[in-house]
């Protein structure tokens, strides 16, 4: 832990073990209830508002929602005519019970994505990645979205395993909210925008960043 940064990396979780059916299970759930509803609508209406807004500034215009689970915000997103792909890692995701993810936009190999992004999202998503580098490198996007669980300070530097998102389990890193946006500028990118629509909501703690690339 760094306290005086505002980020914690704990051992990498046994991925078999976690990201299993029963995860899946919950998953969809979750995403079925109405403020699973609420969350999707409005990060679908994040990218295309990203969208509209730097389009111009590169021809590569399309999304990709990096962990992107069902698949569901990559679906609405191009009912709504965005070039929107998701890349999943967690095979579970793929079987016959969660059959939304057997489509051409979904990939299971992040290589076989032949455009680049012009908008990488980690909806709830960065902080279970051991390598944020080598996505951010292999993608290269002008702008990202992520949206997760920050720790509050009081939390993260003596209570942390008694905070709800202490999820050993599952989370690499952990986040207060100057954390976030030192960790990213660490890896070349720059915070211009934070909202909270997600905690408004009624989740604990989440909080969303919009950050670009820093160009050298």
């Amino acid at each position: 832990m760094c306290h005086e940064c505002g980020i914690g990396e704990s051992e990498l979780p046994s991925l078999s073990r976690v990201y299993n059916e029963d995860y899946a299970h919950l998953y969809v759930s979750y995403l079925s209830q109405d403020l699973g509803h609420k969350i999707v609508k409005h990060r679908v209406q994040e990218l295309q508002k990203l969208t509209n807004l730097f389009g111009w500034e590169s021809h590569r215009c399309s999304t990709l929602d990096f962990g992107c689970a069902t698949g569901i915000v990559v679906r609405e997103a191009r009912e709504l005519g965005l070039d929107a792909w998701g890349y999943e890692p967690h095979a579970v995701f793929f079987n016959s019970h969660h059959a939304l993810h057997v489509a051409p936009w979904i990939a299971i190999n992040p290589e076989s994505i032949v455009s680049t992004p012009f908008v990488v999202s980690f909806y709830d998503a960065l902080e279970h990645l051991e390598r944020v580098d080598k996505w951010l490198q292999l993608f290269q996007p002008i702008r990202i979205v992520v949206t997760l669980p920050v720790v509050p300070l009081t939390m993260f530097s003596k209570d942390l395993p008694n905070w709800k998102h202490y999820k050993p389990d599952e989370h690499v890193w952990y986040f207060t909210d100057n954390g976030i946006h030192n960790f990213l500028a660490a890896h070349g990118y720059e915070v211009y925008e934070v909202e909270d629509f997600e905690r408004k909501l009624g989740r604990l703690d989440a909080l969303t960043v919009h950050a670009r690339r820093i160009e050298k």
